[in-house]
């Protein structure tokens, strides 16, 4: 976990709780709940959360589903998506021409 904030115009960059910001991180299983409460009076910048992950080659993942008439399969890893003609934009915009 990396928080950033200031106070009293002064940037922080801390990665677990201080006296100024509470930080609790819960993980159930595939979830994480991560809660922060400020014990000072703070303005956020960013939190992020960055977690190790393990790739195996025999997994399949899902792409170019961004909606729900577009091709969507399962690819490996080492396949290519090729000949993506159709995006979000371009297709929004041929509703209005």
């Amino acid at each position: 976990m990396r928080l950033i904030y200031f106070k009293n115009g002064h940037k922080h960059t801390i990665a677990s709780s201080n006296a100024d910001v509470a930080i609790n991180e819960i993980r159930n299983g595939n979830r994480t709940i991560v809660s922060i409460t400020a014990n000072k009076e703070i303005v956020l910048d960013k939190a992020d959360v960055s977690y190790p992950w393990h790739i195996n080659y025999k997994d399949m993942y899902f792409l170019n589903g961004y909606q729900s008439w577009t091709d969507t399969r399962e690819y490996r890893l080492r396949e290519r998506l090729r000949d993506i003609k159709k995006s979000p934009h371009s297709d929004f915009l041929q509703l209005f021409n």
